[in-house]
C-alpha cells in the first residue's frame, strides 16, 4: 500500500519534506507543494492510511451557502450530527470547500491534507455534481437535507419529504374556502424546499385552482423579510387571504407584522409556517406548520456516516423522513 515513504521516494525527498508540504507548512515552495500533490495522486497515496488517531469529521458546505442565517435548523443539525460521532469520540469541523483547496488537489486528498476521515455534505441541486465527485472517488460522505436528483443510488444521503405534507397543507386551507393563498421560498435552495414549492403547486392542481407566479415571494431566511411580505400583500386590493412561509424566521416576521399591523390570526388571515425544530412551539401564537426534525436528520447522518468508515454498509445508504403538518392557533376560513 503507497505510503509517505512511497511519495518522497519518487520526488528523491525526504518523507519530512512531504509532510511538511501536505501540512502547508513555511520553508516549502509552491513547485514542491505542486510535485508532491501530483505524485500523491499519481502513486494512490490516500494520506487517510496515515491517520489512524485523526478523530474529525468535516461538515461541509459549498460557496455562497452559508449567506444566510445560521439559526434554529443548523444548530439542531449540527447538534445531531455531534451526538452520533461523539458516541466513537470524533469531533467536527466546518469546511468550506473553496478556502484553500489547491487546483490539482482531488476532493480525497484535500480531506486528508484537512486531517477528515469522512465528511457530511449540505448541497444545493446546483452543487449535487460535488457530491457525485466526492462520492465517485470513495471518500466517505453523507448527504444531508437533500436526495440526489435522478435518484443516484450510488451516493449516500440522508433527507426529508416535505412535499407531502406541504400539499396536506395548502389543501386545508382550500377545504376552508381559501382560494388565494401566497406562498414564500428561501432563496438558498435545497431540493427540500423544492419539493415543498412542488406541494403547493400539486395541491392548487388538484383543486382546479390556477397557479398564479405573483402570488409567490422568493425571500431571505429572515424576520425583516417575513415582515416585508406580509406589508406588501396588505397593500394589494384584493389581498391573499393565506400565505405559507418556509422558514421558521420569516414566519416569526409574518407574525409580527400581523400584531403590529391589528391583523388577528387566523379571524383576519391565516398563516402557515415551517419549523426544523420547536420554533412553533415558541410563538405566540403557536403557529400551524410544517414540521421536520433537524436533530434527528443530523443524528441519522452522523449515524450512516459511522456505519460508511466502519465499512458495514453492503449499499449505499438511502434515508427519508417525513415532514407532518400540524394545526395550530394561526389558520382559520377566510373573512367573510
Amino acid at each position: 500500500m503507497p505510503s509517505m515513504r512511497t511519495v518522497a521516494k519518487q520526488l528523491n525527498v525526504s518523507a519530512t519534506t512531504v509532510s511538511r508540504a501536505l501540512n502547508n507548512k513555511p520553508g516549502i515552495s509552491d513547485a514542491t507543494r505542486e510535485k508532491v500533490l501530483k505524485a500523491m495522486q499519481e502513486t494512490g497515496y490516500n494520506r487517510r492510511v496515515g491517520l489512524r488517531n485523526s478523530r474529525y469529521i468535516g461538515f461541509v458546505y459549498p460557496p455562497d451557502s452559508f449567506k444566510t442565517i445560521i439559526g434554529t435548523y443548523h444548530g439542531a443539525l449540527m447538534g445531531g450530527i455531534r451526538s452520533a460521532i461523539s458516541s466513537q469520540h470524533f469531533d467536527f469541523a466546518m469546511v468550506d470547500l473553496v478556502s484553500d483547496k489547491e487546483n490539482n488537489e482531488n476532493y480525497t486528498q484535500y480531506f486528508a491534507r484537512k486531517e477528515l476521515q469522512g465528511v457530511i455534505m449540505q448541497a444545493r441541486p446546483e452543487d449535487l455534481h460535488i457530491v457525485k465527485e466526492i462520492s465517485d472517488e470513495g471518500f466517505p460522505i453523507i448527504l444531508v437535507s437533500s436526495h440526489m436528483v435522478g435518484n443516484d443510488h450510488s451516493v449516500n444521503w440522508v433527507a426529508c419529504d416535505s412535499r407531502k405534507p406541504t400539499r396536506e397543507a395548502v389543501e386545508y386551507l382550500i377545504n376552508m374556502g381559501h382560494r388565494k393563498i401566497a406562498f414564500t421560498i428561501g432563496n438558498w435552495h435545497s431540493t427540500d424546499i423544492e419539493d415543498r414549492f412542488l406541494g403547493y403547486k400539486d395541491a392548487l392542481e388538484g383543486a382546479g385552482i390556477p397557479f398564479d407566479p405573483s402570488l409567490v415571494y422568493s425571500l431571505k431566511a429572515d424576520v425583516t423579510a417575513g415582515m416585508g411580505v406580509i406589508r406588501q400583500i396588505m397593500t394589494q386590493s384584493a389581498p391573499p387571504t393565506a400565505a405559507i412561509f418556509t422558514n421558521p424566521y420569516s414566519t416569526f416576521g409574518a407574525l409580527r407584522a400581523c400584531r403590529e399591523m391589528g391583523i388577528q390570526l387566523p379571524k383576519d388571515f391565516s398563516i402557515i409556517g415551517f419549523d426544523d425544530y420547536q420554533s412553533r412551539l415558541q410563538a405566540n401564537p403557536v403557529y400551524s406548520s410544517v414540521c421536520q426534525d433537524a436533530y434527528q436528520l443530523g443524528y441519522d447522518a452522523g449515524s450512516a456516516l459511522l456505519k460508511v468508515l466502519s465499512g458495514k454498509n453492503k449499499s449505499p445508504i438511502t434515508i427519508t423522513h417525513q415532514a407532518v403538518f400540524e394545526v395550530h392557533e394561526t389558520t382559520g376560513a377566510p373573512p367573510a
